[in-house]
C-alpha cells in the first residue's frame, strides 16, 4: 500500500481548497479512542475525499434507528438524520389541551337558548310600551308613546289644575284679568271677555313629551283686547298666570305672534267652555309654539315697552 502524507492545515496543495483548523482536525476525548465503531463523522465535514476514495458513511447507532423521535432539548442528533430537518416536537397529553370554545371552572356559559328568550322578552315590553298609541285598552300600560286624546273635551293635559294649585283662584267669581297696555290697566271679568267681540282658530297643542292635538278654540282676538286698553304700536307681551310658582309661569310672546289673527285669549275649546285643566277661565292660544308657552288660568296681560 502506497503511503500517504498527512495534509498541513496551513498551506493546502494545488487544486485543493484551503481547509481551516476547526475542520481539518478533530478531537477526541483523552480516555476515548479513536475508532469508526464508537463516532461517526458528520457528513458536512469540509475535508473533501481524496482521489479514487469511497465517501465515507456513518454507522447507525446500537439501539436507535432513524424512526425514533429526536429529542427537543440537548442532545447528540441521531445518526442518519438530515442536519436541516426539523426538531420533532413532542405530542401534548389530551388534558393540556385548551379549547376556545371552553369556559372556566363554575362558570357555565350563556345557552343560545337563553339569550333568544331575553330578546324575545325585550321585544314585548318595548312593543306594549307603545302599543298604547293605537290600542286603548292598553294605554295604561303605555308608557313610552304618545300622548294623544287623553284628558277632557278630547285634550291631553300636561299640568293639571291641582298640580298647578290654582282651582279656587279660576273659580272665584270675583277673578279678573287685568290687561296693562302703556301704562293703561283695565280689568275684565269672564262675563267681560265673552262680551267681546269673538273669534275662532283651530290650532294644535304641541308638547315638548312628544304628543301634539289639534283643537278648535274661541275667544277674544289678542290685538283686539288690547285695543279695547289702549293703543298697541309695537313690542312684545308678557302673560302670568295665577299659579304661583313654576317654570312657565310667565311667558313672553313677540310681537310677530301678538298681532297674528289666530292668537286669541280663548275662552272655549271644542264648543265647549274651557276645562279648568284646560286653562278657565282663559288662556292664551297662539300659532307656532310649543304647550309650555301656551299660558293657561291668565291673570294679567301686559305690553313691554
Amino acid at each position: 500500500m502506497r503511503r500517504t502524507e498527512p495534509l498541513d492545515a496551513g498551506e493546502p496543495q494545488q487544486g485543493q481548497p484551503a481547509v481551516s483548523e476547526r475542520t481539518s482536525a478533530r478531537v477526541l476525548p483523552e480516555n476515548t479512542a479513536a475508532s469508526d465503531d464508537s463516532v461517526a463523522m458528520p457528513p458536512d465535514v469540509g475535508i473533501p475525499p481524496m482521489p479514487g476514495a469511497a465517501a465515507p458513511t456513518a454507522e447507525p447507532v446500537a439501539g436507535h434507528s432513524d424512526s425514533d423521535p429526536v429529542p427537543e432539548y440537548g442532545g447528540s442528533r441521531a445518526s442518519g438524520s438530515s442536519p436541516t430537518s426539523p426538531a420533532r416536537t413532542p405530542a401534548l397529553p389530551e388534558s393540556a389541551v385548551v379549547h376556545s370554545n371552553s369556559t372556566s371552572a363554575g362558570q357555565p356559559g350563556i345557552s343560545r337558548r337563553a339569550v333568544l328568550s331575553a330578546a324575545g322578552i325585550a321585544a314585548a315590553v318595548a312593543g306594549l310600551a307603545v302599543a298604547g298609541q293605537t290600542i286603548p285598552f292598553l294605554r295604561w300600560v303605555a308608557v313610552l308613546s304618545p300622548r294623544s286624546g287623553e284628558g277632557p273635551q278630547g285634550l291631553p293635559v300636561n299640568r293639571t289644575a291641582a298640580a298647578a294649585g290654582v282651582g279656587e283662584r279660576a273659580q272665584d267669581s270675583a277673578y279678573r284679568l287685568m290687561v296693562d297696555v302703556g301704562g293703561v290697566r283695565r280689568a275684565f271679568s269672564r262675563t267681560e271677555l265673552a262680551a267681546l267681540p269673538q273669534s275662532e282658530s283651530t290650532l294644535p297643542i304641541a308638547c315638548v313629551e312628544g304628543w301634539s292635538a289639534s283643537a278648535h278654540w274661541s275667544g277674544v282676538r289678542l290685538r283686539d283686547l288690547l285695543a279695547a286698553v289702549g293703543e298697541y304700536r309695537s313690542g312684545d307681551v308678557r302673560f302670568e298666570s295665577l299659579e304661583s310658582g313654576g317654570l312657565y309661569r310667565t311667558t313672553v310672546l313677540p310681537r310677530r305672534h301678538a298681532i297674528d289673527a289666530s292668537t286669541l285669549v280663548a275662552l272655549r275649546v271644542n264648543g265647549e267652555d274651557l276645562d279648568l285643566d284646560h286653562g278657565y277661565p282663559c288662556r292664551l292660544i297662539a300659532p307656532n309654539r310649543p304647550g309650555v308657552l301656551q299660558t293657561k288660568w291668565l291673570s294679567t296681560i301686559e305690553v313691554l315697552a
